[in-house]
């Protein structure tokens, strides 16, 4: 059997407004790119910092070197034989071998005297050098060996 006819299907045409621009995706699609992008910097800059050479060494800038004076060497003073008097400008300082602290002062006057035996007048700079050592000869006074 035929079906019945069905009534006419009547479409209604409501107004449809035209679309909106939609602008909040482009202010979407640039802040998502900007995220991105700083995090592609961010990784190139910390992985390039990983692998970056060492700062390079700048020395601090030094002190000026002072050169202090060397304190003067001591001068070891012996006489053959040992044992004589040592007279400094007149007063008596010791006994051969000696031991001189420091340079004598020009004019100054070292006399060496031992019993038997012919004075011996050191004058400063002349016959004292300053540093090492020293050993002055004496010579036997003149009738000494009858002494003996």
């Amino acid at each position: 059997m035929p079906s019945p006819p069905r009534p006419p299907v009547t479409v209604l045409a409501l107004p449809v407004p035209p679309p909106r621009p939609r602008r909040w995706r482009g202010a979407l699609f640039a802040g998502v790119a900007l995220v991105a992008l700083g995090f592609v910097i961010g990784s190139v800059y910390v992985v390039g910092r990983a692998h970056a050479r060492p700062p390079r060494y700048v020395p601090a800038p030094r002190a000026p070197i002072v050169i202090a004076p060397t304190p003067p060497a001591a001068t070891a003073i012996s006489t053959d034989p040992p044992g004589a008097d040592v007279y400094y400008d007149g007063e008596w300082v010791g006994l051969t071998p000696f031991r001189l602290g420091g340079p004598v002062p020009r004019g100054s006057q070292l006399v060496l005297r031992h019993e038997g035996y012919e004075d011996l007048v050191l004058e400063a700079p002349v016959a004292l050098f300053v540093g090492g050592e020293r050993v002055f000869a004496m010579r036997r006074a003149e009738g000494a060996d009858a002494l003996d």
